[in-house]
């Protein structure tokens, strides 16, 4: 959905896990790409392929991605939420996610059921199994 190129694109994981969406971004050109993760097992195993990959364009973050949220101050012009499947992060991240987006920027997001969208447009949507995934961007910017 995304294209093969992200060349020049300031990317976010906020919430890395294997950081498959992250070095994903990174192999494809991104500027820089940020990778949070809480869980120390899957911190380590981002670092250690971050390492035997050599990826300069990754910054792996040990950290809460919704705090993470509230204090970055650098803006992103794609984000990657994939939350833990049974909690409810991104209904609290959604409302706060504009505030640290470039114009024109991209959400993709993965969930068991969305959470209220408003101000947000769906640009494309699937389902594998039991999980939702959608290509989103702030409302405004398409009128």
């Amino acid at each position: 959905w995304l294209g093969q190129d992200c060349t020049g694109l300031t990317c976010l994981d906020l919430f890395a896990g294997s950081g498959a969406l992250s070095f994903e971004a990174a192999s494809r050109n991104a500027a820089r790409v940020v990778a949070v993760e809480t869980a120390k097992p899957a911190l380590e195993a981002l670092r250690a392929n971050k390492a035997q990959l050599a990826v300069n364009n990754l910054e792996v973050v040990w950290g809460d991605g919704r705090r993470f949220l509230q204090e970055t101050g650098e803006r992103f012009d794609l984000v990657f939420l994939d939350p833990p499947f049974a909690s409810d992060f991104l209904a609290e991240v959604f409302p706060v996610l504009a505030r640290i987006l470039k114009p024109g920027a991209m959400v993709y997001a993965e969930c068991a059921a969305w959470p209220s969208l408003q101000g947000w447009e769906l640009i494309k949507e699937g389902r594998a199994g039991m999980v939702n995934f959608g290509l989103l961007r702030r409302a405004e910017e398409t009128m």
